[in-house]
C-alpha cells in the first residue's frame, strides 16, 4: 500500500467519525449529539414493559443516562467514543460496544456474560425524536443549567423574578410544563442529590450545584419554599430557624444527607399532589 492510499484511507475514517458527507459508497455515520432512549427487543418486538431510560450525549462525548428507579431516577455519567458506525460507551458498569444498524438504531453488543433474565433480548439505543414518548425534557434541563445567569432573588418564591434566569422564556416554558407533567417534576426532584456545578449563580454567594438549583426550581413548581418544611426531619427544622443568608449556605450540606434529602423530596411531593388535586377540582 502506497503512502497516498494510506492517507486516503485515514481521511475516510476521519470523515466517518465526524459524521460529515461522504460518497455513496461510504455513507456518513449518524451524528451522536442529542437524546437516545434504550429499547429492549424480544422475538423482533419492542418490550414496552422495560423502564424507559434516556441517555443525553454532548458534543464533547460526555453522556448522562437517567433511568427510572421507582418514583426516582438513577443518574449514570459516562463517555461516548465513536469511530464510523462503531460506538464505545464507558460508564461505571464498564465499556459497552454498539453499532448502528440499517434503521439508524445503535445495537448494543453484549459479551455473553449478561444475567439470565436478559437472555433472549436485544438492546438498542434509538434517537429521541419529537414524536417519541421518551422524556425529551432531560436534554432541555441539561441545556438550561449550562447557560450562564443569576437567580437574583428567585431563591425565594415570595420574591419577584425580575432579572432572574427563571424569568427567561425557556425557563418559563420548562416551569409551565413541569406544573402539568408530573414526570418533569419527578425528574427535577431526582436531581437533589447531584453535586454537579451549574452556570447559574446564587446571588451574593456562588454558582449553584445541580442539586441546589433543582430545589429552587421545584419551589417554583409548587410555589412553596424549601425552608417552609413542615415534616419531622430535625435538620430541616433547625435550618428553618436560621436567617436568610444562613439558609442558602446550609442547603448544600443538607442535600448531602440522604435522610434529610429524602424528607425534603417527600415534602415537595406532598405539596405537588395537593396543588394538582386542587387544580383538578
Amino acid at each position: 500500500m502506497t503512502w497516498r492510499r494510506a492517507m486516503r484511507n485515514f481521511l475516510s475514517v476521519f470523515l466517518l467519525f465526524s459524521a460529515t458527507a461522504l460518497s455513496a459508497a461510504a455513507p456518513a455515520a449518524p451524528s451522536f449529539v442529542g437524546d437516545w432512549e434504550f429499547v429492549a427487543v424480544r422475538d423482533g418486538k419492542e418490550d414496552k414493559n422495560w423502564p424507559r431510560a434516556v441517555m443525553t450525549v454532548s458534543a464533547d462525548g460526555s453522556c448522562v443516562t437517567r433511568a427510572p428507579r421507582g418514583a426516582d431516577f438513577e443518574v449514570v455519567r459516562g463517555k461516548w467514543r465513536q469511530k464510523g458506525n462503531d460506538v464505545w460507551i464507558t460508564d461505571s458498569d464498564g465499556e459497552h460496544r454498539a453499532r448502528f444498524d440499517e434503521m439508524g438504531r445503535l445495537k448494543i453488543v453484549t459479551d455473553g456474560k449478561e444475567q439470565e433474565f436478559l437472555r433472549g433480548y436485544e438492546f438498542f439505543l434509538r434517537r429521541v425524536t419529537a414524536a417519541s414518548t421518551a422524556p425529551s425534557f432531560v436534554g432541555t434541563w441539561e441545556k438550561l443549567i449550562g447557560e450562564k445567569g443569576c437567580l437574583v432573588s428567585a431563591s425565594d418564591v415570595k420574591c419577584s423574578l425580575e432579572g432572574s434566569v427563571f424569568a427567561k422564556a425557556d425557563w418559563q416554558a420548562f416551569l409551565k410544563a413541569a406544573k402539568k407533567d408530573e414526570r418533569i417534576f419527578r425528574f427535577v426532584l431526582s436531581q437533589f442529590s447531584s453535586r454537579k456545578p451549574t452556570e447559574i449563580h446564587i446571588c451574593n454567594f456562588r454558582n449553584a450545584t445541580e442539586g441546589e438549583l433543582a430545589v429552587f426550581v421545584v419551589q417554583r413548581i409548587v410555589n412553596r419554599n424549601w425552608y417552609a418544611y413542615d415534616g419531622g426531619d430535625d435538620e430541616l427544622k433547625r435550618i428553618a430557624g436560621q436567617d436568610a443568608a444562613a439558609k442558602v449556605q446550609l442547603l448544600k450540606p443538607a442535600l448531602k444527607n440522604e435522610r434529610t434529602r429524602a424528607a425534603l423530596q417527600n415534602y415537595f411531593v406532598r405539596a405537588y399532589e395537593t396543588k394538582t388535586s386542587a387544580a383538578a377540582r
